[in-house]
């Protein structure tokens, strides 16, 4: 008998591939964490949208121009 390591890997290889396919267990399902219930309340809505959007727009404006300034 010769020893063929080769052809022994690639067996190996596909008995080990086909023993994974064949498994009766189900593989488990993660767990997602409900998000946190500061995002699930529902937004203040006293101003229009148009006004929110505009403060947003001028707090980044103020943060860049801040760290702009700083760099």
């Amino acid at each position: 008998m010769t020893y063929k390591p080769k052809r022994n890997a690639a067996l190996l290889l596909s008995l080990a591939l086909l023993t994974g396919c064949a498994s009766s267990v189900k593989p488990s399902t993660a767990q997602i964490p409900p998000p946190p219930a500061e995002l699930m309340a529902p937004e203040d809505l006293n101003g229009s949208y148009l006004e929110s959007v505009q403060i947003i727009l001028q707090d980044w404006r103020k943060r860049l121009t801040d760290w702009r300034a700083r760099s």
